[in-house]
């Protein structure tokens, strides 16, 4: 892992953001490891549902633990791939981070938001925070930071609660 100030971008002058590397096979790994351990969560959550009363039916746990189930056998097949790959290839390719603390707002971002969804409600969650992604990717016109974010929360509004009848809390 290093941080690269010296890039310069094609149209011109020096970049002002740094430029975080890392292997490729370092990102694959630890993105496969936190969904290996969010499939087994979700796998004992699943576990835990009541049985059916009948033993011949099909209970509440059967779908989730089904989902679950292939989680953790796709995650765990694309960890063997990609540890085959860096075995078979030698040397691993390098993920570039232009922006790591405009990235690291987005998930921080991102994770108030889930934080925050029961307690301000979807429309109003959706609104803010929609706006304060884009801010954290850059975005600074006002026209764009107000109309974007309304129009998504509208389509949100119409598709999820009139059209489909999902309450939202």
């Amino acid at each position: 892992m290093e941080m690269d100030m010296s890039k310069t971008r094609v149209d011109g002058p020096p970049d002002k953001h740094p430029e975080f590397r890392i292997s490729l096979i370092w990102v694959e790994l630890a993105i496969g490891l936190i969904f290996l351990i969010m499939g087994g969560y979700y796998m004992a959550e699943a576990m835990g549902l009541p049985k059916p009363r009948n033993p011949n039916a099909i209970g509440a746990g059967y779908f989730p633990v089904m989902v679950a189930t292939g989680i953790l056998m796709t995650v765990t097949m694309l960890l063997c791939f990609s540890v085959v790959k860096r075995l078979r290839k030698g040397k691993s390719d390098t993920v570039s981070i232009r922006r790591p603390f405009s990235v690291l707002a987005a998930m921080l971002i991102l994770f108030g938001q889930v934080l925050l969804l029961e307690t301000m409600g979807v429309i109003a969650c959706t609104a803010v925070f929609s706006a304060l992604l884009m801010v954290a990717a850059g975005e600074r016109r006002p026209v764009h930071l107000i109309s974007i974010p309304l129009a998504l929360t509208l389509g949100v509004y119409v598709v999820f609660s009139l059209a489909l009848g999902v309450p939202f809390p």
